[in-house]
């Protein structure tokens, strides 16, 4: 497992596979453990990223609150670190409601987001079954739920009882419990279950559950996924899948069989598949090695001193974001120069279907790059960038 310094601490992730990134967030109670049987049905298509959240799993654990907005915070730093560029985030439980926050707040950034049994929406107790709303009361309540969490750890050991419908071995079961074997580091379970938006409390994380919710359905550009099962928990029930599908703008909906809260463990390769062929369908992880015979690709070459080098490539970043999500886009790469190269300092390569394709994106592109406030010629004469273009056709393909 890797490890990277974040605030002061650290966070562990695995890091398997090439290609463009793609990562998973995980969620309460349990670590990128579960994503184990997911990602080698994608690691030859993506570079499959799955971070344990602060204070979970392998990662440390800093003397903080553990609150949502403090695993935003982390969650944001190792975003930071790992230099990722455009990213598909892919998110169960609170993993899900972390991707859909940092992409409403990184909306340049996302390419697109498929989550599952997570909070599309503000919840109210109305929402729950009698037993659940018991439970999440209990949890809520000072001293109980330190009780059931801390002192008698039943937490973790129901939520693996009941959110697997198939069942899980002493191995598996281990493996979760392990991050978790004192009650000290079994407060970040606690204050998750403390987080929920529940009839407008906490007010701070019903308000940035409301600010994704409006950027769910603005945000037409950025293709999105929706995996449902036909065992879900209140996350999943019919009736937020049909809350999803009105309001949530690009959304495609894969239903797939017998799967419980923590789906992973039931259908984690039915879970790989949906992901793969929706990546496939919206062109996600396509990369230029692989553009087909006739595609129209260009190529800009910019050379650029130290100096403006990161403004430059943040606004490439941003324009090949956009590109992606348009019609006969096929993929793109962004180069940057290594040492003794001097070919020139930067380099976009955007393939399309066909040059017909290409020309037809020029006025959607046009549009974004004036609503973002991108003039690019004028960045580029401020930078003092010279810039060269060539278009090419794919001929040949091994």
């Amino acid at each position: 497992m890797h490890r990277i310094d974040v605030l002061a601490s650290e966070i562990a992730y695995l890091d398997e596979g090439e290609g463009p990134p793609v990562v998973f967030l995980h969620g309460n109670p349990t670590s990128s453990h579960a994503w184990r049987n997911v990602l080698p049905v994608l690691t030859d298509r993506a570079r499959c990223l799955a971070p344990d959240l602060i204070g979970m799993g392998r990662s440390g654990r800093p003397d903080i609150a553990y609150r949502f907005a403090d695993h935003a915070r982390y969650f944001d730093a190792w975003m930071a670190a790992m230099r990722l560029g455009p990213v598909v985030l892919v998110g169960t439980d609170w993993g899900g409601a972390l991707a859909m926050d940092w992409a409403a707040r990184h909306p340049d950034r996302i390419r697109g987001l498929v989550v599952f049994e997570t909070f599309m929406r503000p919840m109210g107790w109305a929402d729950w079954p009698p037993e659940g709303a018991t439970l999440f009361r209990s949890l809520r309540t000072p001293g109980e739920g330190e009780r059931i969490v801390l002192t008698e750890n039943r937490f973790l050991a129901q939520s693996l009882a009941h959110g697997v419908r198939g069942g899980v071995s002493d191995e598996v079961r281990a493996a979760y419990h392990a991050p978790y074997p004192t009650p000290e580091s079994r407060r970040p379970l606690l204050q998750w279950t403390r987080e929920i938006p529940i009839d407008g409390e906490p007010s701070d994380v019903h308000a940035a559950v409301e600010a994704y919710d409006r950027w769910l359905a603005t945000s037409v550009s950025v293709p999105k996924l929706l995996i449902t099962f036909e065992a879900p928990s209140v996350l999943g029930s019919p009736a937020v899948v049909e809350w999803a599908r009105e309001h949530v703008s690009r959304l495609d909906v894969v239903a797939l069989g017998h799967a419980g809260h923590h789906a992973t463990e039931d259908d984690p390769e039915g879970i790989g598949r949906a992901i793969r062929a929706w990546l496939t369908r919206h062109q996600l992880t396509t990369r230029i090695g692989v553009a087909p015979l006739g595609s129209y690709v260009r190529v800009d070459t910019f050379r650029v001193s130290d100096a403006a080098r990161a403004r430059l490539l943040e606004a490439s970043q941003r324009i090949l974001a956009f590109l992606s999500t348009l019609d006969g886009f096929v993929g793109s790469s962004l180069l940057e120069r290594r040492a003794g190269d001097t070919r020139g300092d930067l380099v976009t390569l955007v393939a399309w279907r066909s040059r017909e394709a290409a020309e037809a994106a020029g006025p959607r592109v046009r549009e974004f790059l004036r609503a973002s406030n991108l003039d690019v010629p004028r960045l580029l004469s401020e930078l003092g960038v010279e810039m060269t273009r060539a278009d090419y056709e794919v001929t040949s393909v091994k």
